[in-house]
């Protein structure tokens, strides 16, 4: 059973924002468990999973940049 609370959510975009130096360029899953082997990253994302980390990363990433707009 998973259980989503908004609670919970804002405490990942916390934990994100805290250290959003080292996960702004993070593309996959791959680089995000290369980052969290560094010890700040692992002490503020501790207790989330990489699946919630990662999914906050996207919804950043997403609304941070738009698909260049073709011109016609």
């Amino acid at each position: 059973m998973v259980i989503s609370l908004p609670d919970r959510e804002e405490k990942v975009k916390e934990a994100v924002d805290s250290v959003w130096e080292f996960l702004s360029e993070v593309q996959n899953l791959e680089q995000l468990l290369y980052e969290r082997r560094k010890a700040r990253v692992n002490a503020a994302l501790e207790g989330f999973t990489d699946e919630e980390v990662f999914r906050e990363i996207q919804a950043r990433s997403g609304a941070n940049t738009q698909p260049p707009k073709s011109g016609g």
